[in-house]
């Protein structure tokens, strides 16, 4: 029995995700992108090149293996990056790659000012957006100090 592989090319770095890998957390960007609309899928593409950081999507990989990651590690850190950029880079390409169970793993790790709100779009894949309805601080409107993660419910 063969084994679907789809092959994600990070800044050059070669990662291989079996089809099971792809589905853990799903829907996500590569179900969206290898079985969804977008042309890759219609036309039966199993590869992407993608310019993200291969240094954290080691660890999604492993995510997506089922495999805990948490506690995140504190040695190993490529020069540029530092544990706490480290933790918002890595819910940042969660959000990207549209991965819930991660953010929501994440989500108690991160010290942002606000976060993003996830919607429907009437579309396969959600969009991201920050709510203006949900940026109220004690002084009101534009006086934002945290933003509750929230599912837009459908229209």
């Amino acid at each position: 029995m063969s084994v679907e592989e789809y092959i994600i090319i990070i800044r050059g770095e070669r990662f291989v995700l079996a089809r099971d890998q792809m589905l853990f957390d799903s829907p996500n960007y590569f179900t969206s992108l290898f079985d969804g609309p977008f042309k890759e899928s219609s036309e039966g593409k199993r590869e992407v090149v993608l310019y993200r950081d291969p240094f954290l999507f080691r660890l999604i990989e492993s995510y997506l293996s089922g495999y805990q990651i948490l506690p995140l590690p504190t040695t190993g850190l490529p020069q540029h990056m530092s544990h706490e950029a480290m933790v918002k880079n890595l819910y940042a390409d969660a959000q990207f790659y549209q991965l819930d169970g991660l953010i929501k793993l994440l989500d108690p790790h991160v010290n942002t000012r606000y976060k993003l709100l996830k919607v429907s779009t009437g579309v396969h894949n959600p969009t991201w957006i920050l709510d203006p309805l949900l940026m109220r601080g004690p002084s009101g409107p534009g006086n934002v100090h945290q933003v509750e993660l929230r599912e837009r419910p459908n229209s």
